[in-house]
């Protein structure tokens, strides 16, 4: 399960205050300690729920390391849309804006999947070429809609590139004070919901984040927004 997709929900993959450490559910009682390198995971651990955080939290130690590779699944990033979704000469939907970003949340479910253009409709967001990963209306980010390949950690983490746009679209988020919905990508034009999220911190120092980064971001990277569920 972890190697075909680590994102999954029911693993609970959750960033550690360590950069490079993570812990995954095992079931009720048992959690794994992981470290990222690149793409792939490092299992350092397998104990206990408390034992395995306060393992984590005093920085780790002697363990027997196993290494999870972790197959190319699904990517998350700012790439040129795919077809079926926002094309240049669409114009922007017409229905009303919510008033803030909590709006248009309405029937959503964990797990739920939907169009680009359903999205769109949804969110009413401003038409955009540039940077549609964080959509925006009137000068605030109302989602998030990622892929995977790029962002191996999302929706804890997203990679920001070194492009103008995908900056601008980062600061605007960093100034956000209400959490967004975020959506993954998981096929052609079908976008799943993985619940509200905010941002813990954003890093910019190149020596801190290059660790975290998969090998195809190496090069390619401004910043890293680190985020947290909320209920």
């Amino acid at each position: 399960m972890f190697h075909g997709n680590p994102n999954l929900p029911s693993l609970h993959l959750e960033h550690l205050a360590t950069v490079d450490l993570y812990s995954a559910r095992i079931d009720d009682g048992y959690r794994a300690i992981l470290e990222r390198r690149g793409a792939n995971y490092i299992l350092l651990l397998a104990d206990k729920h408390d034992d395995a955080y306060r393992w984590a939290e005093r920085g780790g130690g002697a363990s027997q390391s196993v290494e999870l590779p972790v197959e190319a699944y699904i990517a998350i990033g700012s790439e040129p849309l795919g077809a079926g979704e926002l094309q240049p000469d669409e114009k922007p939907p017409t229905s009303a804006a919510p008033a803030d970003t909590d709006a248009g949340l309405g029937d959503l479910r964990i797990g739920s999947i939907h169009t680009w253009n359903e999205l769109r409709v949804r969110f009413t967001w401003d038409q955009d070429k540039h940077g549609y990963y964080l959509p925006e209306r009137n000068g605030r980010v109302v989602c998030a809609c990622l892929r995977a390949d790029l962002n191996p950690s999302a929706p804890w983490e997203i990679l920001v590139g070194k492009e103008p746009p995908h900056i601008r679209k980062a600061e605007l988020f960093v100034r956000e004070p209400s959490p967004i919905p975020i959506f993954i990508k998981q096929a052609e034009n079908q976008w799943e919901y993985w619940g509200r999220f905010r941002l813990e911190r954003c890093e910019t120092d190149p020596d801190k984040i290059r660790p975290v980064l998969p090998t195809n971001r190496l090069e390619n990277t401004s910043m890293v927004l680190y985020l947290a569920e909320v209920g």
